[in-house]
C-alpha cells in the first residue's frame, strides 16, 4: 500500500490507527513536507488547544522514529513546536537512534540536491544546499548537544569533506582525553545526587543490556562508558542508575534496540535528575562517538 492510499482510506475513519501507522511509515521515506498527508500531521501541530494525544496520525508519527527524524528535519517555522508538543507522548528525542537522523538528513539532503538540479548556476546551488543542511544541523545540535560530533561527522560526508582538516578534528585523542576526563567527575558526582534522590527506580533488563552490549566483539572499546561495578556501584541499582545515560548513549548512537520498559525507565532517571542526565548524556554520546570511531580508523580521519 503506498502512502497516498493508505492516507486515503485513512481520512475516511480517523480512528484507525493502523492506517495511521501506514501513514507513518510512508512519510519516514518522504522528505518532501508538501505532501498531503505531512501537511496534515504539520496542521495537527498548530491544534494546540487539543491535546496532541487525540490525533491519531500524531501517535502513529511518534511511534515511527524515522518519521520523527524525518519531520524534525524538513520542518521549517514548526520546528519547535513539534519538538514540544512530540514531548506530550511517552517519546524522547534524546532516545531516537543516529541511524534515522542519518536517514532522514541524508534523504533530505538527496531531495533538496535534486530540486537544486533545475538551477544553471552550479555555485549558487551548492550554496543553497550547503545553507539548507548546514540550518536543519544547526537547530538539531542545539537540542541534542551530545550529538554535535556525529551530526558534524554526517555534515561532512555529505558535502564531501571528509578528507579537510576540519573533519579530522571531529575525532582526536586529545578531546577524548579530556572528555573522558569531565566524564569521570560526572560519575563520582552521581553517588551524592542518588543519595539526595527519591528511592533508586529499577531499571528492568538494564544489566543484562550492558552485558550484550559489552560483549559484542564491535563494541570492545564501550568499557569506558559503564561503570566498574565494584565498591560503592556493587549495588546493581545503583550501577544501573549511574549507567542510564551511557545506555542510552551506546544505544542512540549505534541504533541498538532497547527494550520498551528499560528506555521507559531511562526516561524516569532523566525526569528525577534532568540536568545531571542531560550533561552525563551529552559527554557520553561525544565519547561513544570518538571511541567507536577511532576503533575504526585509528588515524583519526
Amino acid at each position: 500500500m503506498t502512502v497516498e492510499e493508505a492516507y486515503d482510506q485513512w481520512t475516511g475513519n480517523p480512528e484507525d490507527l493502523e492506517l495511521c501507522r501506514s501513514v507513518a511509515h510512508g512519510l519516514a521515506s518522504q522528505p518532501n513536507r508538501d505532501g498531503r498527508a505531512w501537511k496534515l500531521a504539520f496542521a495537527y501541530l498548530d491544534m494546540t488547544d487539543l491535546p496532541v494525544q487525540v490525533f491519531p496520525l500524531l501517535r502513529a508519527l511518534m511511534e515511527t522514529r524515522e518519521a520523527c527524524a524525518t519531520a524534525a528535519v524538513i520542518a521549517t517555522s514548526q520546528f519547535d513546536l513539534l519538538w514540544d508538543r512530540m514531548m506530550n507522548f511517552p517519546f524522547a528525542w534524546w532516545q531516537v537512534p543516529m541511524p534515522c537522523w542519518r536517514t532522514a538528513l541524508t534523504r533530505y539532503w538527496e531531495h533538496m540536491r535534486s530540486e537544486m538540479e533545475a538551477l544553471d548556476d552550479r555555485d549558487r546551488a551548492n550554496s543553497i544546499l550547503t545553507e539548507e543542511l548546514c540550518s536543519r544541523l544547526c537547530r538539531l545540535k542545539k537540542r541534542l548537544p551530545g550529538l554535535c560530533p556525529a551530526f558534524d561527522f554526517l555534515s561532512a560526508r555529505l558535502l564531501g569533506r571528509l578528507d579537510t582538516p576540519t573533519s579530522a578534528k571531529i575525532v582526536n585523542p586529545q578531546m577524548l582525553d579530556w572528555l573522558q576526563g569531565e566524564y569521570s567527575k560526572h560519575r563520582r558526582e552521581c553517588l551524592a545526587r542518588m543519595m539526595n534522590s527519591p528511592p533508586i527506580p529499577h531499571l528492568p533488563q538494564a544489566r543484562n543490556w550492558i552485558r550484550g552490549f559489552r560483549t559484542s566483539p564491535s563494541n570492545s572499546w564501550s568499557d569506558c562508558l559503564f561503570v566498574n561495578r565494584v565498591g560503592p556501584f556493587s549495588i546493581d541499582e545503583r550501577a544501573d542508575y549511574a549507567d542510564a545515560p551511557a545506555m542510552t548513549a551506546a544505544a542512540v548512537l549505534l541504533g541498538c534496540e532497547m527494550p520498551s520498559d528499560l528506555a521507559r525507565a531511562i526516561r524516569e532517571v532523566r525526569e528525577d535528575q534532568a540536568e545531571w542526565f542531560d550533561e552525563v548524556l551529552c559527554l557520553a554520546q561525544q565519547i561513544a562517538f570518538g571511541r567507536e570511531r577511532a576503533a575504526q580508523d585509528p588515524t583519526g580521519a
